[in-house]
């Protein structure tokens, strides 16, 4: 995800919990995190505007 979007893991973090601005992750049904589906994040990376 990092290599793949240019931002820290910080960044990630705030852009999803804080901010709303990315996809939420996928997590277990014990609600363990999982993190997102490559096509998932492929998506956002396309539909970003940088």
């Amino acid at each position: 995800m990092i290599q793949l979007t240019g931002k820290s893991k910080p960044t990630i973090w705030r852009m999803y919990a804080k901010r709303n601005e990315f996809p939420r992750p996928e997590r277990t049904k014990g609600g363990t995190f999982l993190g997102w589906p490559e096509h998932v994040y492929e998506e956002w990376v396309r539909s970003e505007k940088w």
